[in-house]
């Protein structure tokens, strides 16, 4: 079975619903160390922080970069 991935949102800036983050960092920053902003009214936590390593920062550009080539 041949894997497909749907990828061409997180190619093109400006990224988050609202254009909040402006170039492939900052949305990857967002996503590693999400803030108190986004608890529910009742403090139930949506998401939790990826805790990203700069190195995990990279791989993650770095695959989106050569993705973006490809597609």
């Amino acid at each position: 079975m041949e894997a497909s991935y749907r990828l061409p949102s997180l190619l093109l800036a400006p990224y988050m619903h609202n254009d909040r983050a402006t170039d492939l960092d900052a949305a990857i920053d967002f996503y590693s160390g999400l803030n108190k902003e986004l608890l529910d009214t009742d403090g139930e936590r949506k998401l939790r922080p990826l805790s990203l390593t700069p190195s995990e920062k990279a791989d993650i550009k770095a695959f989106l970069s050569v993705a973006k080539r490809i597609l």
